[in-house]
């Protein structure tokens, strides 16, 4: 479950976008039964929540569903901001392996100012697998910069969380010399919309960002066709990512095939490491994955933009890395198509500025292609592998929801809806 709960003091400070709500469903104390009841009620294995006030994680929400069995991390937003990302868990189905708050300001990296945070767990189910005691299911939250003319803000953000991802859910590579990882899932509050480059940038793989416009990112209509150029390029190189969204000193140390090489590089990344400020999981696991057992590659059959992509980024800069294209290794889908029945499409978040969608549960397969077909982006010949989707809970239309008086309203009680994915967690044999 993955849900933007609506912080009370953003919602205090945005009030114009709930001016068509009766204050008494404004009130946290009418908010905060409804959020718990629906909740608790889903009674998820995995639940991921943004906008997760700092007090309320402390005196409601670790305290309560501490009490229902799960482990609790949290990260704030840096600077002066009292929300962030939250992860729990069940104990009775995983046990905590590392997890990693990722900060993404970056001081002397202009494009990385802002306060968004996100956290990677690495999750050791408690029925370890005979075949594969080092089986781990890798889970990402994150809660993207809003400003829609700013998708170069975002687009940097993605691409720091991917790397890290990478760093934390790689496991060695397969006899092609093709990067395997832990399933993943990726979930939370983008701020793009379905099919938009930042969209397309997580489903394809790959994403020619030169000559697009930073307004133009995320899809979001406020930033149409404004904003700026993006200095995406120099801003990886001052991370030290490459433009396939690892770290260079780690991709080096793996290549030479040593592990104390690759625990050197990662030291170098200069990532925040352990920043939950006392806020996360009490008992932290210092254990690293061993082991090199395949879950996870890119596909064999790219697709035939890509290939296109990469022979006109080696045309421009000499290799497959010229500037203007960024990609990233991991095959992942989208649990929800975004679109209901009748061709509605489907709607996460629903106020007086906005009705789309923005959030989303991404999870790795084995292999997929993707196709445009009537500028949507859509996956073909989907393989998947340990995680396979067994389905998702229903979301409304805007006219649905315009029904119900909107978001929020007297029983959902955020501007955003949860979003559910039941999976079938396989591991290997």
């Amino acid at each position: 479950m993955t849900y933007n709960i609506l912080a009370q003091g953003l919602l205090v400070d945005n009030a114009y976008l709930y001016s068509h709500c009766s204050p008494d469903v404004l009130r946290w104390e009418h908010r905060r039964r409804n959020l718990l009841q629906e909740i608790t009620s889903a009674d998820v294995d995995i639940l991921c929540l943004q906008e997760l006030q700092d007090d309320h994680y402390a005196e409601v929400f670790k305290p309560e569903l501490e009490k229902r069995g799960y482990s609790c991390i949290y990260k704030c937003r840096t600077g002066d901001k009292r929300d962030g990302c939250a992860l729990f868990f069940r104990n009775s189905v995983f046990e905590l392996d590392r997890y990693e708050a990722v900060e993404f300001s970056r001081s002397g990296v202009s494009v990385l100012d802002r306060d968004n945070v996100g956290i990677i767990a690495l999750l050791k189910p408690t029925r370890a697998s005979q075949s594969d005691p080092d089986f781990r299911l890798c889970v990402s939250t994150t809660h993207l910069l809003f400003n829609p003319r700013r998708g170069d803000i975002k687009l940097a953000q993605l691409c720091l969380l991917l790397a890290e991802i990478d760093r934390v859910a790689f496991r060695g590579f397969d006899s092609g010399n093709r990067p395997l990882y832990s399933p993943i899932i990726l979930c939370g509050d983008m701020n793009s919309e379905p099919h938009s480059p930042l969209y397309s940038f997580v489903t394809q793989g790959y994403l020619r960002y030169s000559g697009l416009l930073s307004g133009d990112v995320s899809g979001q209509s406020e930033g149409a066709n404004r904003g700026r150029t993006i200095p995406l390029h120099e801003c990886l190189r001052k991370l030290d990512i490459t433009e396939k969204s690892q770290y260079r000193s780690l991709t080096a140390a793996r290549s030479k095939g040593s592990a104390q090489a690759e625990t050197d590089a990662a030291a170098e990344t200069g990532a925040p490491k352990d920043a939950a400020d006392g806020k996360g999981a009490e008992d932290r696991a210092s254990t690293e994955l061993k082991g090199h057992v395949p879950h996870n590659g890119r596909a064999e059959k790219e697709s035939s933009e890509m290939e296109c992509e990469q022979k006109s980024a080696a045309a421009d800069g000499g290799n497959e890395e010229g500037p203007g294209l960024i990609h990233h290794e991991i095959n992942f889908v989208s649990a929800y198509r975004h679109v209901k029945r009748g061709n509605a499409p489907e709607v996460t978040t629903h106020h007086q500025r906005a009705s789309c969608t923005v959030d989303y549960i991404f999870y790795s397969v084995l292999k997929r292609s993707t196709e445009m077909q009537d500028n949507r982006v859509g996956p073909t010949d989907v393989l998947e592998g340990p995680l396979k989707l067994l389905g998702t809970y229903g979301l409304m239309s805007a006219k649905e929801l315009d029904s119900v008086r909107g978001l929020p309203n007297e029983v959902q009680s955020s501007d955003h809806l949860a979003l559910i994915a039941r999976f079938m967690l396989r591991p290997p044999r």
